[in-house]
């Protein structure tokens, strides 16, 4: 029952969350601070989501413009994007809210997902040239711990859906990602298994081989037990972000998820969909944050 529940699974990886491969997003964390009129709190606060967006929105459009073009373009970017940055949220968690009653002031900490696609599109009706991000090129392989019946040196004959989530998030938000299918390719399978087990030597063999800058290393661990109305799924996604050419971890996350399910089948997958969800969001910001600190250090 076990062997074919997992079985199933496997099959079931290809068909689960598609993104569409043709939109491109970008995440950026922003303060906004605003002043509080006649005590309105709650006025205040949408202000300040609406002066986030807008901050988002610039960040995102500077991130794509050459540097030197910047300064000529200023107008028409607050014009046709900060004014309307409403217009390229594709959604966006709330962080923080900090009152000052001193100076009358609330600021509101953000992490806003924005369409970049739009952004590129209304920069270049707008007269600006538009460059590619400078993005790191990343591996991404994750052990899925969920077939009893497949001895551990093998796991690469099996798909992982933390993986495949993984990988589509950080493709769709404009990265070179390479995965299981590259590592098989290249003959990395041995090395994989010992850079997923902690081994920086092999961690650095695997980025060399594939070309990459930043790795993203991991294991999901999947337990069925049986429960009275049902069966209890329990998931732990444990990954870490690796910097070439050293293979050295920078970044270590874990998540995890559980609940009892009629369905194992859909259950798991859904428990595994959301604790990846969280983890994909704070690796996004994670590879952002150290890949500008290395490229500083390099330059240093």
């Amino acid at each position: 029952m076990r062997i074919i529940f997992f079985l199933i699974l496997t099959l079931a990886l290809s068909y689960l969350e598609a993104w569409p491969a043709e939109q491109e997003f970008i995440t950026v964390p922003v303060d906004a601070t605003v002043k509080v009129t006649e005590e309105n709190y709650f006025a205040a606060k949408e202000k300040a989501v609406a002066k986030a967006f807008g901050l988002a929105v610039y960040r995102a459009a500077v991130s794509v413009i050459p540097p030197d073009d910047l300064e000529q373009n200023e107008e028409m970017i607050q014009e046709r994007l900060v004014s309307k940055g409403e217009d390229f949220v594709s959604s966006y968690k709330f962080l923080d809210e900090i009152t000052d009653h001193a100076s009358g002031e609330l600021t509101a900490r953000l992490q806003v997902t924005l369409f970049l696609n739009p952004i590129r599109t209304a920069l270049i009706n707008g007269g600006a040239r538009v460059r590619k991000r400078d993005l790191p090129k990343l591996v991404i392989i994750i052990k899925e711990q969920n077939a009893d019946f497949m001895s551990e040196s093998n796991f690469m004959l099996l798909s992982s859906l933390t993986e495949e989530i993984l990988v589509r998030n950080f493709r769709q938000r404009g990265f070179l990602v390479a995965d299981r299918n590259d590592a098989r390719k290249a003959k990395l399978d041995k090395a994989v298994l010992q850079a997923i087990n902690g081994d920086s030597d092999a961690t650095a063999q695997v980025g060399r081989a594939l070309e990459a800058d930043l790795i993203i290393l991991g294991e999901t661990d999947v337990n069925v037990t049986p429960a009275e109305e049902g069966e209890r799924v329990d998931v732990t996604i444990s990954v870490t972000l690796r910097k070439m050419p050293d293979g050295a971890s920078i970044v270590n996350k874990v998540e995890k998820g559980g609940g009892v399910y009629k369905k194992v089948l859909s259950g798991s997958v859904e428990t595994i969909q959301s604790a990846t969800r969280i983890i994909a969001r704070d690796l996004a910001i994670a590879v952002m944050a150290k890949w500008i600190d290395l490229k500083e250090s390099f330059n240093g």
